[in-house]
């Protein structure tokens, strides 16, 4: 046990049987912290568990869970996490955990989740999803005071999978099958890099002619509107020859693509009408967010600074960016070119000149 003060409020920290709980002093001065201590350390003595009888919590997990659903995801999440996190819930965490008390939960509980988790052939990033889910509903219970400390967990390490994007070739093949109802939203996702969320939910009051840019302030997600993936609103520059197609639509009122100016498209309709895409093309089957990685990819190799790939695609950390690093190899490049330069003398190979030592450091 040991006794610190944490945000001007005095705790007990113990550790038994390998769970570490923190209790807040009931009286918020170091004394008092001293006297819980050694009431809780005759406590364990006696044989009896940590939280007192009267301090309880006999609620089971899956009970837990219900009310953390209602109260806080419905509150603080988009439909779309509602329900992701409503499918993790119903389909692992519960049939797993659900019958256990909440008190009693402990890391063992996490590893037979894993254990089980992998014997059902789930990849590493599925797995740290739905513990991610899991270490959210617990924090919310010690939030709450449903429970004294939330065990630990260890993440598994996933090896992270590059991003499909399609090549200058595959991107000609690919507008060249592609009807004139579909050419320009599939062209548009190619040259402004927007998610289908946000193709769907552009209206034309979006659109700035005259200064070549779109503003992304919504999307559509399972046919409701809501805020951006990353709740911002962001600028995107628009090519010259994109603009003058936009220029050449006849009706500029409601959403730009919609089977009327009120209703936007329908997300099942594009996936279709991309997969007849790819067949026509002879190209393999891809979703709409490949075409989000080719703008990436295209911006990459061209040189653009990953800051402004960040900004444009609207990546909320630069984490997500650093996919697209490798494809900028000149920018990588000319870190040894520093060192090429720095012990080369003009007019001789490098690798030929005598050795030198690095200058010393101050």
């Amino acid at each position: 046990m040991a006794v610190r003060r944490l945000r001007n409020k005095w705790w007990v920290d113990i550790r038994h049987d390998f769970t570490r709980y923190r209790k807040k002093s009931p009286l918020n001065t170091r004394e008092g912290a001293l006297l819980y201590e050694a009431t809780l350390r005759k406590r364990l003595a006696a044989g009896e568990p940590v939280v007192a009888p009267k301090q309880e919590n006999g609620r089971t997990f899956a009970e837990f869970a219900r009310e953390w659903f209602e109260t806080y995801v419905k509150v603080n999440n988009k439909l779309s996490e509602q329900r992701s996190k409503a499918y993790i819930l119903s389909a692992h965490l519960v049939p797993c955990l659900g019958h256990l008390l909440l008190r009693d939960l402990n890391t063992r509980h996490f590893e037979l989740l894993k254990g089980k988790m992998s014997e059902a052939g789930l990849s590493a990033k599925t797995m740290n999803n739905v513990l991610a889910v899991l270490h959210r509903c617990l924090a919310c219970a010690v939030d709450w005071g449903q429970l004294a400390q939330a065990p630990r967990s260890t993440w598994l390490k996933c090896q992270p999978t590059p991003p499909r994007f399609l090549g200058p070739e595959e991107q000609e093949r690919l507008l060249a099958a592609t009807t004139s109802e579909w050419r320009l939203p599939i062209l548009l996702a190619l040259e402004t890099g927007l998610r289908w969320g946000e193709i769907a939910a552009l209206r034309w009051e979006s659109i700035d002619f005259h200064g070549r840019q779109l503003t992304v302030e919504r999307a559509l997600s399972r046919e409701v509107l809501s805020s951006t993936k990353t709740h911002q609103v962001r600028h995107v520059p628009v090519p010259e020859d994109l603009v003058e197609i936009l220029r050449g639509t006849p009706t500029r009122t409601g959403f730009v693509f919609g089977s009327a100016p009120e209703s936007p498209m329908n997300y099942r309709c594009a996936r279709t009408a991309l997969r007849n895409t790819c067949k026509r093309a002879g190209l393999p089957m891809f979703g709409w967010h490949v075409l989000r990685h080719t703008y990436a990819s295209t911006l990459a190799r061209a040189g653009v600074p990953l800051y402004t790939i960040q900004k444009v695609l609207g990546h909320s950390t630069p984490l997500m960016t650093q996919r697209y690093a490798h494809l900028a190899p000149d920018s990588l490049r000319e870190a040894a070119a520093v060192f090429d330069r720095m012990f080369s003398a003009p007019g001789q190979p490098v690798g030929t000149e005598p050795a030198r030592s690095l200058p010393q450091l101050a």
